[in-house]
């Protein structure tokens, strides 16, 4: 194996590599040679969280193989887009990545563009940018073999986001929009010829071809982001943004964001994200987000049916019976995260705050910290009754131990206490 595959299995988390594994596994039993490409490398090799898997192979539309992989993970869910040539995936515990037959797309005069089969280096050839066009190989013969026929692991060393061809951005305008969503998510800079491509696509009016689909996905992608607010207000200054910066809660969805960094794990918090950003916006300016952005009007008020339970867990938190570090671990632990985040995010009462807060920071990795082999030494069997009860006395226990008392204060020579060393007296 070689060290490129070490470091990929050693990156992703427990459900991404059972998606490695059973796609691997499906490709050779369909005697299919596949790669892993696009993001998930340039995550890989630059040192970022991998967040898709995505398998390239030739010769093969993916029908065949997205259908050994539904039955080595028959909890996935697998999309298939035959126009395209490829089929999505995604795993219950949020793992996604996509087969893809390794082809061209060119656009026509329809609008829709056409998809021709390719070999791999001419599809790398024909992706976004070059830290996107990377490859490795994941079959037997050749496992662990880079292909990088665009040099992009040097953009990836020196930080910077490169097209893979001068009429990428005309091409497919939704990477004007990628560009920027990349730009912030890495933190790298546009190429100064890529630059150059890209103001020359905003004046010539490119944009204007993107569907309100095309905003809508983009969007939810945003809102996945962990600078939302920064990416919308470059997209406004540089004229990309389909409706007015200043007509959307931005100072509010930048609270948001470093609230939402504050939980663990990855969870969807649409809805949210949606309602914060139009908070306290013109009802005729909320109208023209919707639209433009190809939302329901519903769906900007979906957030306000957690109210409920929001309130329902700031009651909880301020009754007079919660006082121990435990009450307050065993109040807010089954709320759902996108219940916490809101009450986070609406409540300005300080006893709230500093609760929730605790319990994110302090209870809940302390908790973390209780494993089941602890519980079963207890007695209890994993899966029964006692068996929880028995974890979560545990984590009481924990969370309710006093803290150790502070260190005494330095003694002199008879055991009585030092005061404060007063500076020798210097002769002049």
């Amino acid at each position: 194996m070689s060290d490129y595959m070490y470091l990929l299995e050693s990156l992703v988390n427990q459900e991404q590599n059972r998606l490695l594994t059973e796609v691997q596994s499906a490709a050779v039993e369909a005697g299919i040679a596949i790669y892993l490409t696009g993001g998930a490398m340039r995550d890989m090799l630059g040192g970022f969280p991998i967040s898709d898997l995505d398998f390239t192979f030739e010769d093969h539309a993916p029908a065949k193989l997205a259908k050994l992989v539904s039955k080595r993970l028959p909890d996935a869910v697998i999309e298939e887009h035959p126009v395209s040539k490829t089929a999505e995936i995604r795993l219950p515990g949020g793992a996604t990545g996509s087969l893809r037959m390794a082809h061209i797309e060119t656009p026509s005069k329809g609008g829709a563009s056409k998809v021709k089969a390719a070999h791999l280096l001419d599809d790398l050839r024909h992706r976004d940018f070059t830290v996107n066009a990377i490859a490795i190989s994941l079959a037997k013969a050749s496992r662990g073999l880079i292909r990088d026929p665009m040099n992009g692991q040097s953009d990836l060393h020196n930080r910077e986001i490169r097209l893979c061809y001068p009429a990428a951005f005309l091409d497919e305008p939704l990477r004007l929009l990628r560009a920027i969503r990349l730009r912030h998510r890495l933190s790298f800079q546009i190429e100064e010829r890529t630059e150059r491509y890209f103001n020359s696509a905003v004046e010539s009016g490119a944009a204007g071809s993107l569907t309100t689909a095309d905003w809508r996905r983009e969007l939810e992608m945003i809102s996945e982001e962990n600078q939302p607010s920064e990416i919308l207000r470059e997209l406004d200054a540089r004229h990309l943004l389909p409706v007015p910066a200043d007509t959307l809660n931005l100072e509010g969805l930048s609270k948001f964001e470093k609230l939402r960094r504050t939980l663990p794990g990855r969870g969807s918090y649409w809805p949210l994200f949606l309602q914060v950003l139009v908070e306290d916006t013109k009802p005729k300016d909320r109208a023209k987000f919707a639209s433009a952005f190809g939302l329901k009007p519903a769906e900007l008020e979906e957030a306000k049916k957690l109210k409920p339970q929001v309130t329902k867990l700031a009651t909880a938190l301020k009754a007079p019976g919660v006082r121990r570090p435990s009450h307050i671990y065993n109040t807010i632990f089954p709320a759902p995260p996108v219940v916490i985040l809101y009450l986070l995010y609406d409540s300005d009462q300080r006893l709230i705050q500093d609760r929730l807060r605790n319990y994110l920071e302090k209870y809940l990795p302390e908790a973390g910290e209780i494993t089941d082999a602890q519980v079963e030494a207890t007695g209890a069997k994993p899966g029964t009754a006692q068996f929880t009860r028995a974890k979560a006395s545990l984590i009481a226990a924990k969370l309710n131990e006093p803290p150790p008392p502070p260190p005494l204060p330095p003694t002199g020579p008879m055991g009585a206490p030092m005061g404060p060393s007063i500076p020798a007296r210097i002769s002049r």
